[in-house]
């Protein structure tokens, strides 16, 4: 970290990708790295396979996943829901539901449970 060269985020997306913007001379390695990249992506090895039946939710952290739905694979009456919750509002609402829990001893007890982490 601090040399430049760290990796900070990935934005990939085969459908909306703009031409780069970098020097003619440097285009082959990037070429070369852009296949190699884009055939990890694609390698099974990698993939998890969510089933995303009727009531399912599905939550994932968008700049640290990166995610997909495979071609030809859509039903064609699924309706997906995209949002955004911030990490402050989950931790917050988390926290509430907690102590909801504490104070309610007519809720089940749920093994396990640790306060929400704090936010730095």
């Amino acid at each position: 970290a601090g040399d430049g060269r760290s990796l900070q985020r990935i934005q990939y997306n085969e459908v909306f990708r703009t031409p780069p913007s970098l020097p003619f001379d440097a285009f082959p390695d990037w070429y070369a790295a852009l296949s190699k990249f884009a055939s990890l992506v694609h390698d099974p090895a990698f993939e998890c396979e969510v089933d995303m039946a009727k009531g399912n939710v599905l939550l994932m952290n968008n700049w640290r996943v990166l995610h997909g739905r495979p071609f030809g694979k859509a039903s064609p009456n699924r309706h997906l829901v995209g949002g955004t919750i911030t990490r402050e509002s989950l931790y917050s609402r988390a926290n509430q539901l907690q102590a909801a829990l504490r104070r309610d001893p007519s809720l089940p007890d749920i093994p396990g449970l640790r306060p929400a982490p704090t936010l730095p």
